[in-house]
């Protein structure tokens, strides 16, 4: 029989006093570097040094919400050592580096969360979880996605998976946590108003051999929130096989001309219209077209490493620098994002040279 919630004991040896006293931090103002921790990784030389190096968000990897075994119950599992994460944010603040420390929900063949719950049982939950850690999160980034298994569930939302995500999220900023979107792409993307709840689109026009792309699936996140509930979008430009990608590959169109585009086309004053169809049918909370609206203020350009093989985008931080410099202040997106910290200093592109983004992203962000 399902429990609506279950409180940890650990929460209840803190006394409920220490318990409540703790609130979440804000995101910092100005620009933003976010950082991305690998999976379950703590390392705290890689975090302090990119910390140092420009970072003011990292993202650390990665939980899911699940239904407890044991006791019937919404519940948190998984993620990094949380003792290790107190330590390295103890470390941030002793050297005065204010940094927000988010974790991340999902990532690729994770499951998505468990329909046994509604979003806010599930944000109940998570808040008494994270008020018993160490060192609590100042919120949470969404990055439910796909599956390399194309039978798997989580190839697909449900409706009742993404207004989940809606309440949840509502239920998050009205406490007082950032709550984040790290969409692939596809899963956020002004080139079109298509949507559907499949994770298993392709491009007819690039590689339609690779068959995981979402269309606008997170669009519909923004359009069925109230303003302001995600403090950031980070849109994954690194997708597999992404527009990007295309741009840069097949047309041959200049990176710096491609971000800058990117971000114009995401940020419109009345933002991008979507056709979420008809809700009476589909079970979600908005249909017909409506504008996807996020400011650039809230627009993070999410960059990686590359590969040899092209299948994901790279971009040079120069490249970034030139476009971000050349866009009037107002126009410009909140900052850059990258996958990860445990990689920087590593090879980049299936070649030889070397990079580290956070102090090249802060040549132009000035971030710390």
């Amino acid at each position: 029989m399902r429990r609506t919630l279950y409180i940890p004991l650990l929460v209840l040896s803190l006394g409920l006093s220490n318990v409540m006293a703790w609130q979440p931090g804000a995101l910092p103002d100005g620009p933003i570097i976010l950082g991305y921790q690998n999976w379950a990784a703590c390392d705290m030389n890689d975090t302090v040094t990119a910390v140092s190096s420009g970072v003011n968000v990292v993202v650390w990897f990665a939980v899911n919400l699940i239904e407890d075994s044991a006791s019937g119950a919404a519940a948190v599992s998984g993620g990094p050592d949380y003792d290790c994460m107190a330590g390295v944010a103890a470390e941030l603040d002793s050297r005065s580096l204010p940094t927000t420390h988010l974790i991340s929900i999902g990532g690729w063949d994770a499951p998505h969360p468990d329909p046994a719950f509604n979003g806010s049982e599930y944000f109940a939950a998570f808040d008494a979880w994270n008020r018993a850690l160490p060192r609590p999160f100042d919120g949470f980034d969404w990055d439910l996605e796909g599956n390399d298994n194309p039978a798997a569930a989580s190839n697909a939302f449900t409706a009742a998976t993404l207004n989940t995500v809606v309440d949840m999220s509502v239920a998050g900023s009205a406490a007082g946590y950032v709550v984040t979107l790290v969409p692939a792409q596809s899963y956020f993307d002004p080139s079109t108003d298509g949507f559907n709840l499949s994770l298993l689109n392709m491009y007819p026009d690039w590689h339609p051999d690779f068959a995981y792309h979402g269309l606008n699936c997170y669009a519909y996140l923004v359009a069925a929130s109230p303003p302001g509930t995600y403090g950031l979008v980070t849109v994954q430009l690194y997708e597999s096989w992404s527009r990007a990608d295309q741009l840069l590959l097949q047309v041959g169109e200049a990176a710096a001309d491609i971000l800058a585009a990117t971000w114009a086309a995401a940020t419109p004053a009345g933002g991008f219209e979507v056709d979420f169809g008809d809700a009476s049918a589909t079970g979600l909370r908005v249909g017909g077209r409506l504008p996807v609206v996020v400011p650039p203020s809230a627009l993070i350009v999410g960059l990686s490493r590359g590969d040899a093989g092209g299948k994901s985008a790279f971009f040079w931080p120069a490249d970034c620098g030139a476009a971000y410099e050349a866009t009037l202040p107002p126009g410009r997106p909140r900052g850059f994002g990258f996958w990860n910290i445990a990689s920087e200093g590593g090879t980049v592109n299936g070649t030889n040279a070397t990079l580290a983004f956070a102090p090249t992203l802060n040549e132009f962000l000035h971030v710390r």
